[in-house]
């Protein structure tokens, strides 16, 4: 029987009537009275926007130009401007549009290529890439001694051939929220640097696990090593821009007539599929990016979100210890990012859905930056319950 998916799963539970139910489904931070709340920040630079903007009608087909520089400056902390200027970046609807052009591209200009994905890895990417590569294999993304086996996925990695793409998470990877150790990044990049693969960084999430700066150290590395490698990069997270799907594709290639062979290949695409993307959420991110008293008051709120988000993991945590279950449903506790990744069978899963109105992914993955806090002590003691089920 074919399992459900994330928004099947929000349908359930949206359906259910019990009034003791808990939605730990979707990746998105929400407040203590539930809501999911717009940036301070946000707020008043779209107030500006209002009684400042005086056309709808840009016509900017990859993004304006301010917002391309904008990004590239967030992303890429240790280039030099003549450096950022053999960077193209482009608008794109979400990283998700950002994965979709690349995956379109790849496609056709690299039909011979596979695809390497980590397992487990969020839902979404094999759905996004299976629709247009059908040679689709995995590495192993698991942790041995409380970090990452990095073993593992360099022996998965190595047989890989020339021209095989492969997709990384750059910080707080989905569904683990395991870290990547700068070591462990400096092995990744050398390994695709000498089997001449193409790395896509995923980076949904910049800010999240240490802060904006030190996130990109991913970027840097690969940098270092000159290959080429892409990164597709959202504002949802960082920035709450969730419904504005706003974000971008960086192609940071050595040979300029690979990248104005992409540019053409992403116009191609976008004028075939939506035409223009959406300017709010761009003159939003450009505004907060570019002026220093925005961009000042928007890395406070976002760290007071992190540190929030921190808190929570550390509730949830505090409390499995003192019912004794660490162990039965963690095999590591450094977690960033989002989310718990919990060691859940499927029965699991099921138990907690149906006896305690527990709606969790089938991965075990637990949206901690949407766990009211007062429910702490109720998954935990939920968690304690199923597990004395299964064990019976």
């Amino acid at each position: 029987m074919k399992r459900k998916g994330i928004l099947q799963l929000l349908e359930q539970y949206k359906a259910d009537s019990r009034e003791q139910k808990v939605n730990l489904v979707v990746g998105i931070y929400m407040d203590k009275t539930g809501n999911s709340p717009i940036f301070n920040v946000v707020k008043k630079v779209e107030e500006n926007l209002i009684s400042s903007e005086i056309t709808k009608a840009k016509f900017n087909m990859l993004g304006s130009c301010e917002y391309q520089d904008s990004v590239k400056k967030l992303l890429f902390t240790n280039l030099e401007e003549k450096e950022l200027d053999n960077i193209l970046t482009v608008q794109t609807l979400g990283a998700s549009g950002a994965l979709s052009i690349t995956a379109n591209i790849i496609a056709n200009k690299y039909p011979e290529a596979s695809l390497w994905l980590s397992n487990p890895t969020w839902e979404n990417h094999p759905a996004i890439f299976e629709n247009h590569i059908s040679s689709i294999k995995e590495y192993q993304f698991k942790p041995k001694d409380g970090v990452l086996d990095i073993d593992t996925i360099i022996s998965d990695l190595s047989a890989a051939k020339a021209g095989d793409v492969v997709l990384f998470q750059g910080c707080c990877h989905n569904p683990t929220g395991i870290v990547i150790t700068t070591d462990q990044w400096n092995k990744l990049a050398s390994l695709c640097s000498e089997r001449h693969l193409l790395p896509i960084i995923d980076f949904a999430y910049q800010g999240l696990e240490v802060d904006l700066v030190l996130d990109t150290e991913v970027l840097n590395i690969f940098n270092g090593y000159g290959i080429d490698y892409i990164v597709c990069n959202s504002f949802s997270k960082n920035m709450g821009l969730y419904d504005e799907r706003i974000g971008a594709l960086s192609l940071v290639f050595n040979d300029s007539k690979l990248t104005q062979e992409w540019e053409l290949a992403i116009r191609n695409i976008v004028r075939t599929t939506y035409s223009l993307p959406p300017v709010h959420g761009s003159l939003v991110v450009t505004e907060v990016l570019s002026n220093p008293e925005f961009n000042s008051a928007w890395r406070q709120e976002l760290d007071e979100l992190r540190d929030y988000i921190d808190y929570r993991r550390n509730l949830v945590f505090n409390k499995m210890k003192e019912l004794g279950i660490t162990d039965k449903y963690l095999n590591y506790t450094q977690q960033k990012g989002m989310f718990i990744c919990l060691q859940l069978s499927l029965e699991h899963v099921d138990l907690l859905r149906e006896e305690y109105g527990i709606y969790i992914i089938d991965s075990g993955r637990v949206s901690i930056a949407s766990l009211d806090e007062t429910k702490v002590n109720y998954l935990c003691e939920s968690l304690a319950a199923t597990a004395y089920m299964i064990e019976s």
